[in-house]
C-alpha cells in the first residue's frame, strides 16, 4: 500500500512538472540604445540603433522611446529586415515614439548573440545635452501556453533593458560631440 502510494505521487509530481507553466526558455537577454558614432551640431542626423543581444526566440517587442523634442526632432524609424512593425507603422506624438516589431519568420528561434532589432533617426536642434528613454517594453517568444482565462497566449521573454541614453549636440560646428554614456 505505501508503494502504491509513493509511486502515485511520483507520476502525479512527474506530469505536474511536464505540464506545468514555465518562464521563457530564453531569459537572460538584454535590450539595448547605441547611438551611431559622429559628430552632433545643430541640424546634423542622429541615428540611434535598438539591438537585443544574448536572445533566443524573440519573436515580437514593444516599446516607446521618449525623447526631448526640444533638442531632438523625430524623422523615422527603419526596422530590420527580420521584423515587420505591426499594425503598420511606428506611433508618434511628441517627445514619444512607439512601436510594436513581429519577426517575420516566427520558426526561427535560434539564439542570437547580437541583434539589431531598429534604427530610429532624429535631427539634432540646439546645443545641449540630449536624453532618450525606453520605457514600456515588452518582449514575447513563439512559445504557447494556457493562460489562467483558458486562452492561448504567448510566454513574455525577460529582457534587461538599458533604460536611458545621454549625449551632448556641440555647439560648435567643427568640435565633435562627447561620447554617449
Amino acid at each position: 500500500m505505501r508503494k502504491q502510494y509513493g509511486l502515485t505521487v511520483m507520476i502525479v509530481l512527474l506530469l505536474v512538472s511536464l505540464f506545468a507553466p514555465y518562464p521563457a526558455s530564453a531569459a537572460g537577454g538584454q535590450l539595448e540604445l547605441v547611438r551611431v558614432p559622429n559628430a552632433l551640431k545643430p541640424g546634423s542626423k542622429v541615428k540611434i540603433r535598438i539591438n537585443a543581444s544574448q536572445v533566443q526566440d524573440l519573436y515580437g517587442l514593444q516599446f516607446n522611446l521618449k525623447f526631448n523634442s526640444s533638442q531632438l526632432r523625430y524623422e523615422g524609424m527603419k526596422i530590420s529586415n527580420q521584423y515587420i512593425n505591426y499594425p503598420s507603422s511606428s506611433q508618434t506624438k511628441e517627445g514619444q515614439v512607439s512601436a510594436a516589431l513581429i519577426r517575420k519568420e516566427s520558426k526561427d528561434t535560434s539564439y542570437k548573440k547580437k541583434l539589431q532589432v531598429a534604427e530610429v533617426t532624429f535631427t539634432a536642434l540646439k546645443p545641449g545635452a540630449a536624453t532618450l528613454q525606453l520605457h514600456g517594453m515588452k518582449a514575447i517568444t513563439t512559445e504557447v501556453y494556457v493562460n489562467e482565462h483558458g486562452k492561448n497566449d504567448l510566454r513574455l521573454l525577460p529582457l534587461e533593458t538599458m533604460k536611458e541614453l545621454s549625449f551632448q549636440i556641440s555647439p560648435h560646428p567643427g568640435k565633435k560631440s562627447d561620447s554617449p554614456s
